[in-house]
């Protein structure tokens, strides 16, 4: 699903990140890195979270389950 945010590899942490592994880098947990894309997601749709261009339409679930993890990550608007 394509809304019109482009967020590059680099801005995640993902460039290059094959290649740390296979030089034994540490590797981070798969709910800090779930942590990060959201709150990055939600920083380039300056925090809307619903409705066709909300944070929720661009990674691909309902509101609900954003709000959900949001919740279980401790991801808040400060």
């Amino acid at each position: 699903m394509q809304c019109g945010f482009d967020l590059a590899d680099s801005t995640l942490g993902l460039k290059g990140r094959a290649s740390s592994v296979s030089q034994g880098s540490e590797i981070m947990p798969l709910l800090e890195f779930e942590r990060r894309y959201i709150l990055e997601v939600l920083n380039a749709t300056n925090w809307r979270v619903k409705g066709p261009k909300g944070a929720a339409a661009l990674l691909g679930v309902p509101p609900s389950t954003l709000y959900g993890k949001m919740r279980k990550l401790g991801i808040k608007r400060s």
